[in-house]
């Protein structure tokens, strides 16, 4: 903290003036989240908690998804929030130009992209690669965060009172400064990495007509690249109860898997809030759209269904056994099995995924996740797991297909089934 604030460590702070802290965060790949609390006060409201109190640098559905409370809608006073800010830091390729950090700034009237570089003494084209914004549209909006790419660490003085200081609706401005950091685990699998803009073009802005589906991670959409090819992309919900470790152990997991009977993962996109996965688009859809629809039911013949059967169990084999990797899915079912057009199945949505030693027989979860009615008992009671509670969601699967019907009653097991903090 005295090296970023230039100051010796015995040196006393005068009050209210402004200071950079650097804080300890949660890491989503290049973007992070530096997490602060605050406590609400009377005639406080989310908006004005993200636009008064911490100058935009937070939303209000990133509040309302750290709340513990299920009542995410309403806040009292007194209560204690916890605010994640909005912060970034330096990629590889920006590390190479010589960037160390870079500073969340919040635009207000009258800002324009040049008079931000003037003023942190960046350079004005690093400054608007660092943003996805081009020369041509350059546009920016006042109360959103902008990223100031710097060499050197920001000047305090820079960080001081920013707008009208008549205005007493104003705070001061608060910076969240990341430093480089790159989470290593993707390193690995930088060339999977996808431009926001490509795959935004590709669903035309994740046009609603191009919806396939809502699943526990967030929506799915369809899109074509400009090569023709086209995808499925999972886009992370806010309100989403999975998050960034699901969203790492898709990426991390699916990308060392490769088998005829596994759904093909193409890349992945970290932009801001978003969290993006790319996947082969496979025209049929996933099991359950063709089982438990009466009209579609039909196609499902005798030798389909076991094609289906066989298809899903050689690619549990392979997790189990054959890959290099010991892999529990732990939320096999029939809507994360997906079809493609010769009706080959392939095992899809590794997010609640683990991965286990070559010689481990089972292990134990504090937080016990995935779908009732396809839980084993002894998971959903304990919290124990093994590749026999994949087995045991793959039985399931078979009744399913040979009754063609959900043989499970969920809400039994809501009374049997018990979730351990």
């Amino acid at each position: 903290m005295s090296v970023m604030n230039n100051v010796s460590e015995n040196t006393a702070l005068e009050t209210n003036n402004e200071v950079v802290v650097p804080v300890t965060c949660s890491c989503a790949g290049r973007f992070y989240q530096a997490n602060t609390t605050y406590v609400v006060q009377i005639n406080d409201s989310y908006y004005t908690i993200t636009s008064n109190i911490f100058s935009s640098l937070t939303t209000c559905n990133a509040i309302q998804t750290q709340k513990l409370s299920p009542n995410i809608i309403d806040i009292f006073p007194d209560e204690r929030l916890t605010i994640p800010l909005r912060c970034a830091c330096p990629t590889r390729a920006q590390v190479g130009d010589g960037i160390r950090y870079l500073v969340s700034f919040v635009i207000y009237t009258g800002d324009n992209v040049g008079s931000i570089a003037t003023r942190f003494g960046a350079d004005v084209g690093q400054t608007l690669e660092a943003n996805d914004v081009s020369e041509q549209d350059s546009v920016i909006y006042s109360n959103t965060t902008f990223l100031v790419p710097l060499q050197n660490p920001p000047n305090t003085t820079d960080l001081v009172l920013l707008g009208n200081e008549s205005d007493n609706n104003r705070s001061s401005h608060i910076a969240v400064v990341g430093t480089y950091r790159y989470l290593e685990e993707f390193i690995d699998v930088e060339s999977l990495k996808f431009d926001f803009k490509t795959i935004r073009n590709a669903t035309d802005n994740f046009a609603l007509r191009n919806k396939l589906g809502q699943g526990g991670f967030g929506g799915v959409y369809k899109g074509k690249l400009r090569n023709g090819q086209e995808i499925a992309v999972k886009r992370l919900s806010t309100y989403s109860g999975q998050g960034i470790k699901e969203f790492k152990t898709e990426v991390l997991l699916v990308e060392k898997l490769q088998h005829t009977n596994l759904v093909k993962l193409l890349g992945f996109c970290l932009h801001r809030e978003e969290m993006l996965l790319v996947y082969e688009l496979l025209p049929n859809a996933s099991l359950d759209k063709f089982l438990l629809d009466r009209k579609r039911q039909p196609s499902l013949d005798w030798e389909t269904r076991y094609k289906i059967l066989l298809g899903t169990a050689r690619g549990l084999l392979y997790l189990h056994e054959d890959s290099r990797l010991k892999i529990i899915h732990r939320d096999l079912k029939l809507s994360n099995i997906l079809l493609d057009e010769n009706m080959n199945p392939k095992i899809a949505d590794f997010g609640l995924a683990r991965l286990v030693g070559r010689d481990q027989i089972q292990a134990d979860t504090s937080k016990i996740a995935g779908t009732y009615g396809y839980m084993a008992p002894e998971y959903a009671l304990t919290g124990r797991f093994s590749i026999m509670s994949d087995i045991y969601s793959f039985g399931v699967i078979a009744l399913e297909i040979v009754t063609g019907m959900e043989v499970m009653e969920r809400r039994c097991y809501f009374r049997l089934g018990r979730s351990k903090t």
